[in-house]
């Protein structure tokens, strides 16, 4: 059964990366307009992707509440963290062709939008702030990744 707990853990605070994050801000928010790809709302209780599936395109999550579920080893569904409006979900598994390791399912009615893998590289490839601002942030998530990893001395094997 999923937690009620919606709160993101902190092992898994580092793995979320969000499109708002991306823009240069000021006092008025984004300098610049956050792109809009092809829009569906999905119904709440609704699964949005399985564990195991294929991304056919990199996924933000425009508004409602949804659950990051795995299965359990005893095939029951786990809540990892709730997803925050704003977040890209599926880059990952899109760049490396990677199932998803979990599944996404509303809590509330959601709305989110898709951009097929072509289309968002066009995007990065005509604006470089968010290119820059996005590898920034791949890079200090797998920086804080390498820091949490113990490193092996061969002695101890």
């Amino acid at each position: 059964m999923p937690s009620n707990d919606r709160s993101i853990p902190p092992s898994l605070a580092v793995r979320t990366l969000n499109i708002n994050d991306l823009y240069p801000t000021g006092d008025q928010g984004p300098s610049l307009p956050i792109p809009s790809g092809d829009s569906r709302v999905f119904a709440a209780g609704e699964t949005v992707f399985d564990e195991g599936s294929i991304p056919g395109s990199v996924l933000i999550f425009r508004e409602g509440a949804a659950d990051l579920i795995t299965l359990e080893e005893h095939g029951g569904l786990q809540s990892m963290r709730a997803v925050e409006p704003g977040e890209i979900l599926g880059l990952t598994e899109s760049i490396a062709r990677a199932p998803f390791k979990f599944r996404l399912r509303t809590v509330t009615d959601c709305r989110i939008e898709s951009f097929e893998m072509g289309e968002f590289i066009q995007l990065l490839k005509e604006r470089d702030d968010l290119l820059f601002n996005l590898l920034q942030r791949l890079a200090s998530g797998l920086q804080d990744c390498l820091n949490s990893v113990k490193i092996c001395d061969p002695s101890d094997l």
